[in-house]
């Protein structure tokens, strides 16, 4: 009895293993199939969407090809239909026949009209599929297209390693996608932050928490705002711009590093000269110091000074108890009539104001300054 069904069960696998060949066989006779696409990333126009090699396994027939492809955001993107044509028996290259174009459609959107007028793919992901159809039969082939060669992402200025003078740089980048075609799951993002000794700009940007952070960037200029961690004079920094696609980094530039160059020390030459009447000139104090002298043949040696504010108000110093007060002063050089104020002891914001000496003959001098 085991013996017989063993019997039994070989035969009905050799039936069914014989059914299915014939089946199979019968099948690919009669199909038209489509082996492969030719189709360029780099120029994609209608008649080039038709190309590929078919296998006619049946007698000449007639048949009509459309060609699609699909963004996995926004759908198909572009539609292509050809006129009826002749297929011989065998192996068929599209692009040796004369073959026409009826219809060509390209959806309404940023991604449309980008491929319609440039005849080339934004940096993404897309589908092909191609279509073949008959009375009788039909085949469809598909694959997967991905445009990223000729896309670029880049930063341009600071130049890497460059040395700046100010804290609120414009920041420079670009890319070759326009921003409209951006899907609303992707944006770019600029990064910025601290640079420790013997880290690496990728480094620092991948690890260090950043001083400035903006995401869905829409210009190539970006102004470092006041309103964000001041550069510190001396210190290097990083930075780097992202391309967000769900959430996660999908391209990004090399990381660059800038300095912001440190202020020089005020030497003790620097001095402004005093004048008796003001002009639109002004000197600018550094480090909250002063330097002026008086340019005259004989020493001073009993000067007063006060400090006015725009609204000729006397500035007092943090320890004035009485507002008005003069300050007696000595030069720093004498014989020379060189003088240095510290304003650390006022009580002063940024702005403008105007220094009033008085010399031992009572004369007036002024010299407007800005303070920091």
């Amino acid at each position: 009895m085991i013996t017989m069904l063993k019997i039994n069960s070989k035969l009905l696998i050799t039936f069914f293993l014989s059914l299915f060949c014939v089946f199979y066989f019968n099948k690919s006779q009669a199909q038209i199939n489509i082996l492969n696409a030719n189709i360029s990333i780099y120029n994609i126009n209608p008649r080039g969407m038709l190309d590929v090699s078919i296998m006619n396994n049946k007698e000449p027939i007639e048949v009509v090809m459309e060609a699609k492809i699909i963004s996995p955001q926004n759908g198909v993107i572009m539609d292509v239909v050809s006129a009826p044509f002749f297929l011989k028996k065998g192996m068929i290259v599209t692009s040796q026949l004369n073959m026409s174009v009826v219809s060509v459609n390209y959806a309404s959107n940023d991604q449309g009209n980008f491929l319609k007028t440039s005849h080339t793919l934004p940096s993404g992901k897309y589908s092909y599929c191609a279509v073949i159809r008959a009375t009788d039969v039909n085949d469809e082939y598909c694959t997967d297209l991905e445009a990223d060669n000729s896309s670029f992402l880049f930063l341009v200025y600071p130049p890497d390693k460059d040395e700046i003078e100010t804290k609120y740089p414009v920041l420079v980048w670009t890319h070759s996608d326009p921003f409209s075609i951006n899907t609303q799951s992707e944006f770019y993002r600029m990064v910025v932050v601290d640079l420790k000794k013997d880290q690496s700009p990728e480094g620092a940007v991948n690890t260090n928490v950043p001083v400035y952070m903006k995401n869905y960037l829409t210009s190539h200029q970006v102004q470092y705002p006041i309103d964000a961690k001041e550069l510190q004079a001396g210190n290097n920094y990083a930075w780097q711009v992202q391309k967000i696609y769900n959430g996660a980094i999908s391209n990004k530039t090399e990381a660059w590093e800038f300095k912001l160059k440190a202020p020089e020390p005020i030497k003790e030459n620097k001095y402004a000269v005093m004048k008796k009447t003001l002009d639109g000139a002004f000197y600018k104090a550094e480090n909250n110091k002063i330097y002026f002298r008086f340019d005259e043949g004989y020493a001073n040696n009993d000067v007063y000074y006060k400090i006015l504010d725009d609204k000729q108000q006397v500035v007092s110093t943090q320890k004035s108890k009485e507002k008005g007060d003069r300050v007696k002063m000595e030069a720093v050089k004498t014989g020379y009539n060189q003088f240095m104020i510290d304003l650390s002891q006022y009580k002063m914001s940024p702005g403008i104001y105007v220094l009033e000496v008085n010399n031992e003959k009572k004369e007036v001098y002024k010299l407007k300054f800005e303070a920091e």
